[in-house]
């Protein structure tokens, strides 16, 4: 241990009990990791809150050097809530006290909260851990018992932690500890693969030797504990609770919410985190810990009275969490040392960071009297600001070993990287560490140095949902169906009529049909079959949508008469600034990536949509076009709704930048006077490669040397005067669109292909869904929300969307929760003041934030993972979703409860906020602009004349049709509105079962599902991808899958020669039509000649000579035939 540096005394034995100085948080990080590598043994921090443990374990990286440091969270739920705890926290604490156990030095941070909980002894929780290895006996059906034994909920589709499927020999499971669900194949009893896979696309990802499933509930869910729990809760409560709705439930093997709050009946004794800990472990406990041990305990008895008389059987506290006394006893009998505030601060004092980057350069220019550390919070910001200085004549050392930096004479200046929220002074060595500013000075900007996606379609229809078949109009989904039809066993969609008729249509014809949306389902239009009704209604709708095809081209063509720029791309520059990217693209991220700088290097300009839900990636593939841009050098112009989210992607892009020579500056009203008239000139003379600002980049006075791309995050958040101005922009120079549920207008023309879109729809791993509750108002309920926030060391925010009662609302929101620091932030503030404000709580020195609809746009606080928004009835779909996109950003679960008046509560807010509820899953921006359409109706899309259209025939098939009349006149050719009206895709009959069996795939949301992307594949690449996924995810195919994808496969044939039907029959298979304009004749005649082949053609049908009734060889006859006249016409 360097001597140099300050040496916190060490009990030798409890009985040695010590003190310890109470410096700033650095500080006690600093003395921390001192300890632990003077200490045989864990040194365990117990913090006295959860956001102090937060912090100071977040800082100790940095002095820890290769001491491990680990970390345990507060509990995710308050005492005696009916919630529970999400799997990744149990086995996190598995993880970390097995770490603890092989680590000669090593230190731990949690919260008091968390060491006093009472847990399932250790034994137990070992023993429900499953391990597993190829070769092991594994029988499916024991393995569902034992993981529903462990708390796995048995689901359809493994998407979230603690969640299993089983389907034959394939076990899917998503354990607690792993980034990504795992799939483990069996054959005849045996592990015969192990791997990981993408919750999203479901496929394969990499293999694995061994797999350790930690349980995903601490307490056994077996029948055998469940009668032990009842036997118990007799004991405890009586018979009639023992016979109870709670037990019941418990019985038949589904966890009632909260079940932790029980935890003690299940086992003989319980265990605490003390238990855990080996004999060496010397405990630190943080200075006020008796007064917030005192407090905790308050709230508990609190939570405790309220909770008792309730439906569930509710144990005393000192049951379920240590009181004092026995924490105290607890405490007495480890080596423990008590930060002390009496005993000083040790030398370590906390010094005010500089207030900005201009500040810190000058304070580093000027002679210090203590040698200076400062710290990045990354590389790239460290290389950035090592650069930086070193223009301004201060020598920075590169730091990698902060302990030696700090312990032995060296270097005046050093940066290195870490966590450091505030300023640290060491008394001795005469040392200060800093944290450098966000962003690089004003007058540092840079210097130049040498060198598609698919709407919902039928995803996630439900029984009774509308739907649209196109020759028999609107009607009623029922389900899917299995029966015989001409003595061939299939699958049908049924869909119900009028008049009690029932329409079955072949799962092979499903392109027939459409979700229908337009107007609210309950008023949804039900047709008769075989009245004229529904034709009428779809020969009105294609006569208007020709008309507003020919209007929405015009506007189009305009642009595309002028050309375009094509941007010279530097690929190697691009490829290497895609590398500092800190984290691993999705797969759609690297899809729209693509489509961007593909349509930036083309001869056209660009006009695209990235639509992609809040958090999934957009901004960096906005990075990359940028970058693209400006290292080819033309100007981008980044255009964002609020000043807020002005200030954060210029941080952002400065940040991303760094290191390479591209100049970055903001225009926003956060700027002004001098800096203001100072960036216009540079971006005017094209000193400026890219400018971050509001509506004020639109304004006179803001000219641009060479303008190549102008990036548009939110549009639908700007003004009328502001789109007409990005209407003349789209006109000049490429344009990039971002949003996470872009305007009605803007998705429908980007669907109808109108506008390029690019669809981000997969999430970052380990990124939970928020958790969405809508209620009345009710002062405990708030209370409960913002305390369950605080208690796990995070941050809330609370909306209240009134400027001029905010601080009297804020003011109540203090007296609820009066242990929280609250902040107000509004637009109508001061710049500066709300530029404090944010920074501040950014920063951490507040904990709620109270504020309006400015965050609604792109502010992004990891921290922040709860939100309370108060009147949401009053709020539209897109804002909703914007702002519940405030919160859950990391990989801890977030929170959103919606206050609502249910009495002023309008008929399309209850739509909405039901539509909000539905699409709770990740990635349903796009679903909710969908559902936005239904509800607000069509006359904010094209225009009143067309709505009424779109409500007869619904938007899905209206968009089709104008889809289709907008290729036809794109062709310069009418629209022909029957084919436009019809189905387009080639229809196969065959006399043998062609379907997905319901013991091959159980669920029937899923089965529709596969059933409508086989049918949408357009090519044989598609069907293999489907193939393997299929025999990925459920094992190998059935006889009637395989016959189902082979025909697939013969439609994607037949489509390039117009065919539009291919009957198969036992003694013949017909193809017709064979008359279309892309048939060549003679190329035709010529591929069937060969006498071998058996074919006929008989005007414009073909005959094929089939092979009796084997179905399968009558497909490969087929598939042989369509490869020569696929040839025949391509030759």
């Amino acid at each position: 241990m360097p001597a140099s540096l300050p040496a916190p005394p060490l009990p030798a034995t409890p009985a040695d009990a010590g003190a310890w100085p109470d410096p700033p948080e650095a500080g006690l990080a600093l003395l921390l990791a001192q300890a632990a590598r003077a200490h045989a043994g864990p040194v365990v921090l117990v913090a006295a809150d959860a956001g102090r443990a937060q912090r100071i374990a977040a800082t100790l990286p940095l002095f820890a050097g290769a001491v491990p440091v680990l970390s345990l969270p507060a509990p995710d739920t308050l005492p005696y809530e009916a919630e529970d705890a999400p799997p990744q926290a149990l086995a996190a604490r598995i993880g970390v006290l097995r770490r603890l156990a092989a680590e000669d030095h090593a230190v731990l941070v949690l919260p008091l909260a968390t060491l006093l909980r009472r847990t399932a002894p250790a034994a137990h929780l070992e023993a429900s851990t499953l391990t597993l290895r190829h070769g092991h006996v594994l029988d499916p059906e024991a393995a569902r018992r034992r993981l529903e034994a462990a708390g796995y909920r048995r689901v359809e589709r493994v998407a979230a932690p603690g969640e299993f499927t089983l389907r034959g020999g394939v076990v899917d499971v998503f354990p607690g500890d792993r980034r990504t669900p795992c799939r483990i194949r069996t054959a005849e009893g045996t592990v015969v693969a192990i791997g990981a896979f993408d919750p999203h696309s479901q496929r394969s990802l990499d293999a694995l030797e061994t797999l350790a499933l930690p349980p995903a509930c601490e307490m056994p869910l077996t029948d055998a504990a469940a009668d032990t729990v009842r036997r118990r809760l007799g004991e405890r409560f009586g018979e009639d609770v023992a016979r109870g709705a709670w037990a019941r439930g418990l019985r038949e093997g589904a966890a009632p919410a909260g079940v932790e709050a029980c935890l003690p009946l299940f086992f003989d004794a319980t265990e605490t985190l003390f238990d855990a800990l080996p004999d060496t472990a010397l405990l630190v406990l943080d200075g006020g810990l008796d007064a917030a041990l005192a407090g905790a305990w308050e709230q508990i008895e609190a939570a405790h009275a309220r909770a008792r008389g309730g439906e569930r059987p509710v144990l005393p506290p000192d049951a379920l969490w240590l009181s004092p006394a026995a924490f105290d006893r607890a405490c007495a009998a480890r080596r423990r040392v008590r930060v002390d505030a009496g005993a000083g601060t040790g030398g370590l004092a906390g010094v005010a960071a500089p207030a900005d980057a201009d500040a810190l350069l000058h304070a580093l220019q000027t002679p210090p009297e203590r040698r200076v550390l400062l710290v990045a919070a990354s590389a790239t910001q460290a290389e950035a600001w090592q650069a930086t200085l070193g223009q301004a004549r201060v020598d920075a050392a590169r730091v990698d070993d902060t302990t030696a930096f700090l312990a032995a004479a060296g270097p005046r200046v050093g940066i290195g990287v870490g966590t450091l929220d505030e300023g640290l002074a060491l008394d001795a060595p005469a040392l200060a560490l800093l944290p450098v500013p966000d962003v690089a000075p004003h007058d540092a900007d840079g210097a130049h140095a040498a060198g598609t996606g698919t709407g919902p379609g039928l995803a996630g229809i439900a029984p009774g949902d509308p739907v649209v078949h196109l020759d028999s109009g609107v009607g009623r989904y029922h389900g899917l169906v299995a029966m015989e039809a001409g003595g061939v066993r299939g699958e049908f969609v049924a869909i119900d009529y009028a008049g009690e008729d029932r329409l079955y249509v072949p799962v092979t014809q499903i392109g027939r049909l459409a979700r229908y949306a337009g107007t609210v389902d309950g008023d949804a239009p039900l047709h008769a079959l075989g009245s004229n009704h529904w034709e009428q209604a779809r020969e009105r709708a294609q006569a208007q949508v020709r008309d507003t095809a020919a209007a929405l081209l015009a506007r189009q063509a305009q642009r595309e008469a002028r050309g375009g720029h094509a941007h010279a791309i530097d690929t190697g520059r691009v490829a290497a600034f895609a590398r500092g990217f800190a984290f691993e693209e999705t797969a759609d991220q690297r899809r729209a990536i693509a489509e961007v700088l593909a349509d930036l290097a083309a001869p056209r300009a660009m006009d695209r949509l990235v639509c992609g839900d809040v958090g999934f990636g957009k901004t960096e593939v906005a990075l990359r076009a940028a970058f693209a841009v400006a290292t080819g050098g033309r100007q981008v112009a980044v255009l964002v709704p609020t000043t807020l989210l002005a200030q954060q992607h210029a941080r952002t892009f400065r940040e991303r930048f760094a290191g390479w020579p591209i100049r970055v500056a903001e225009l926003s009203r956060f700027r002004k006077g001098k800096a203001l008239d100072a960036t216009l000139a540079k971006l005017a003379a094209g000193e400026i490669d890219v400018v971050v600002g509001t509506h004020r980049l639109l304004e006179r006075g803001v000219a641009f040397r060479d303008l190549g791309l102008a990036i548009v995050d939110e549009e639908q958040r700007f003004g009328v005067r502001q789109k007409e101005r990005f209407r003349q922009l789209r006109e000049d120079v490429d344009v990039l669109a971002m949003s996470a549920t872009p305007i009605p207008r803007t998705l429908a023309m980007a669907m109808a292909g109108l506008r390029e879109l690019s669809l981000i729809g997969t999430p970052p791993a380990r990124r939970a869904p928020v958790r969405t509750r809508v209620a009345a108002w009710e002062p405990g309920r708030v209370r409960d929300a913002l305390r369950r926030e605080l208690a796990r060391g995070g941050q809330a925010y609370v909306l209240h969307n009134d400027v001029d009662d905010i601080d009297t609302f804020a003011d109540g929101i203090r007296a609820l929760v009066p242990e929280a620091r609250v902040a107000v932030a509004h637009a109508q503030m001061p710049a500066a003041d709300l530029k404090d404000v944010m920074t501040g709580f950014h920063r951490r020195r507040s904990d709620v934030l109270v504020c309006t609809t400015i965050i609604e746009a792109g502010i992004d606080n990891p921290h922040t993972n709860t939100i309370v928004i108060d009147r949401a009835d009053c709020f539209g779909l897109a804002q909703l979703q914007q702002l519940r996109g405030r919160v859950g950003r990391s990989d801890r679960r977030g929170h959103a409860l919606l206050i609502v008046d249910p009495a002023r509560m309008t008929a399309d807010a209850r739509r909405r906020l039901e539509a909000f509820a539905a699409v709770e899953e990740l990635g349903g921006g796009f679903a909710l602009a969908s559902h936005d359409l239904e509800i607000r109706g069509a006359g904010e899309l094209l225009g009143e004349a067309q709505s009424g259209q779109i409500r007869e025939i619904g938007f899905d098939l209206y968009r089709r049709l104008l889809a289709r009349a907008v290729d036809a006149l794109r062709a310069g050719r009418e629209p022909d509105a029957a084919a436009a009206a019809g189905y387009t895709g080639v229809e196969v009959e065959i006399r043998a079962p062609a379907l997905i069996p319901d013991d091959y795939v159980e669920d029937v949301g899923t089965r529709l599902e596969l059933y409508v992307r086989i049918d949408a594949a357009t090519d044989a690449a598609g069907l293999d991808a489907l193939h393997a996924e299929l025999l990925d995810r459920f094992g190998p195919l059935p006889e009637p899958t395989a016959r189902l994808l082979a025909l697939a496969g013969l439609r994607v044939m037949a489509a390039p020669l117009a065919i539009a039907r291919i009957d198969i029959g036992d003694e013949a298979c017909v193809l017709s039509p064979l008359d279309g304009p892309s048939v060549d004749r003679d190329a035709l005649a010529a591929a069937l000649a060969d006498p071998a082949l058996g074919a006929t053609l008989d005007g414009a049908t073909l005959h094929l000579a089939a092979p009796g009734a084997d179905a399968d060889a009558a497909i490969a006859r087929l598939r042989d035939l369509l490869a020569r006249l696929g040839a025949a016409q391509r030759g």
